[in-house]
């Protein structure tokens, strides 16, 4: 699994893909992929596009990233998810502190 990031043209979004299994093997990649850019950007947007399974420790990664970028005012939206990704939001009972984008 590679994760990538990228910063928008306008330097205010930080866009991280995610590719393949999201499991504990990436959580200093994960990690690396926001932490030096969320003083710089008002958003961070999670393409799960090309994540083919979320579970408790990963869906806690993300819990993690919304909590420090909170802190420092930026939004975190969740895009590209498939609706059994969203399920697992909903099952875990943190759905409602995400933005999706999931179209």
């Amino acid at each position: 699994m590679a994760v990538e990031s990228i910063k928008s043209n306008d330097g205010k979004t930080l866009m991280i893909s995610i590719n393949g299994r999201f499991s504990s093997e990436n959580i200093v990649d994960f990690t690396k992929a926001y932490e030096d850019n969320l003083g710089s950007v008002s958003q961070v947007t999670v393409d799960l596009n090309h994540v083919e399974s979320l579970n408790s420790l990963t869906v806690g990664m993300i819990m993690l990233l919304r909590e420090k970028a909170a802190a420092t005012g930026v939004n975190v939206v969740l895009s590209n998810c498939a609706p059994s990704l969203k399920k697992t939001f909903q099952a875990f009972g943190v759905e409602e502190f995400f933005n999706f984008d999931c179209s």
